[in-house]
């Protein structure tokens, strides 16, 4: 992030900080228990997680919004795992409406994909479709987050990526290949046990 954008971060993270530990809109712990998702492990990929009313432009980004709807907000980390870098935001009821507060972040789990650990003992990283399908996952692989970005993060990665599914797969082979990013590293389910 820029040094110029720095401040600006800054001023919108602390009020993100103060919001989420007032009254929120949504019972987060047990939103996040329906979901099949352990606060706790939550917690350590997303750091902050609360629950606010937001709105989605056609840009990526979101905006805390009264009028909004409801949304699921948390921290995105940087490729260190500590470092806050943007906020990212899905909506309650359409889980595949996301983005993020600034546009700082090309994606969610970037420590994944320089990690070892994500191939290791034959695995296969795996990149989401939604933040949701990631936090159910347990943090592990990504979602993309801006689409211009992306493909220098994943570029990146220590070995092939798995999409959810072939279409899924063709999407991203469709948005995502352009150097460094090579189109034979993304997979899906049925091609991951031929190439295992």
């Amino acid at each position: 992030m820029d040094s110029i954008a720095r401040p600006a971060f800054n001023v919108m993270l602390h009020g993100y900080y103060e919001a989420a530990f007032g009254p929120t809109i949504l019972t987060v712990n047990d939103y996040l228990r329906k979901q099949g998702i352990d606060p706790e492990m939550a917690a350590a990929h997303a750091g902050i997680v609360s629950g606010f009313h937001c709105s989605f432009g056609g840009d990526g980004l979101f905006r805390f919004d009264p009028d909004g709807e409801p949304c699921l907000v948390f921290e995105v980390l940087d490729e260190d795992a500590a470092t806050v870098i943007d906020l990212c935001a899905f909506a309650v009821a359409a889980p595949e409406r996301f983005g993020t507060a600034m546009g700082n972040a090309p994606a969610l789990g970037l420590a994944n994909i320089t990690n070892a650990a994500s191939w290791a003992f034959g695995t296969v990283m795996p990149i989401h479709r939604t933040p949701l399908g990631w936090l159910r996952d347990g943090g592990r692989g990504v979602v993309i987050l801006d689409h211009r970005h992306a493909p220098a993060a994943l570029g990146r990665a220590l070995g092939k990526i798995l999409a959810e599914d072939e279409a899924h797969a063709l999407s991203l082979r469709g948005t995502l290949c352009r150097p460094p990013v090579d189109p034979a590293n993304i997979i899906f389910k049925s091609s991951a046990r031929r190439a295992a």
